[in-house]
């Protein structure tokens, strides 16, 4: 979500369904609120929610989400104010405010052990993580993917993983070999695709474009990332969309500025 997914991102991770799947979702749910009798299930509705509506409206995330943690609260539903807590990170993050993203995101991560969640903790830890890349405490940040990565391999469903390595290789480029790399993003890819999680094949394939036009292949790498920013935008994940085409506008900046400042200016159009 930003310069690597949030969710979340890409909470999630936490941002892991196609648009057309969200938008379905959030329709139902929003239907359905107000017959909702059961408290633990009105919470849920409510977090589930606000995670959905991030990319679209993130006031509306905050304000569901301060619905689901004050009824959390009140019921001493532990998950529920979990999920509200992580809600909070991402709402931060996306605002620009890491200290509190941080802080949240910590706090969740505390949360999710206590209720023994194993998939939201290696969230929690994938967000903090990329949190400590953006202040510059990239040894904090490597020392969070790599735990995330290592309590991932114990988990029975492990969805998550594929969008923790996507940020990490994303944040970290060259911390590994190219074989290394290489390996990851196909196990990452065969995840995703398990779970036909399109948000994160869709960043997989710009590791793919990047790794093609670092190889030398730089039209085909270029083609790729067009076509990924296509797909992205036909979604209406504007996120990954930003993402994706600041990533074409790097590419770019040294050898057609024009072209470049064009990718540059259509990201902040969607910002």
């Amino acid at each position: 979500m930003k310069k690597a997914l949030p969710l979340t991102f890409l909470t999630l991770l936490a941002i892991k369904f196609c648009c057309w799947a969200q938008t379905t979702e959030l329709g139902k749910i929003q239907s359905s609120l107000g017959k909702i009798k059961d408290s633990v299930q009105y919470v849920d509705a409510l977090n589930r929610m606000a995670m959905l509506l991030y990319e679209k409206n993130i006031d509306s995330t905050f304000f569901y989400t301060v619905k689901a943690r004050a009824t959390a609260d009140r019921l001493g539903y532990e998950k529920g104010k979990a999920d509200a807590t992580n809600n909070l990170g991402v709402f931060f993050d996306i605002k620009g405010n890491l200290q509190l993203a941080l802080r949240y995101y910590n706090d969740a991560y505390i949360g999710y052990t206590k209720v023994k969640d194993s998939s939201n903790q290696v969230q929690a830890m994938m967000n903090i993580a990329m949190v400590y890349k953006e202040l510059g405490k990239d040894q904090r940040a490597i020392s969070h993917y790599n735990n995330a990565l290592e309590f991932g391999k114990k988990l029975s469903k492990d969805s998550i993983l594929s969008l923790t390595i996507y940020n990490y290789l994303l944040q970290f480029p060259n911390q590994f070999k190219k074989a290394e790399k290489q390996a990851m993003v196909g196990q990452a890819g065969r995840i995703a695709q398990k779970y036909k999680d399109s948000r994160t094949m869709l960043a997989i394939e710009q590791l793919i474009a990047d790794d093609l036009i670092a190889s030398g292949q730089r039209a085909t790498g270029l083609t790729m990332l067009a076509k990924t920013i296509d797909s992205a935008l036909a979604k209406q994940l504007y996120f990954v969309s930003m993402d994706l085409i600041m990533a074409i506008g790097d590419q770019l900046a040294e050898t057609d500025a024009s072209q470049a400042i064009g990718h540059y200016n259509k990201g902040l159009e969607i910002a």
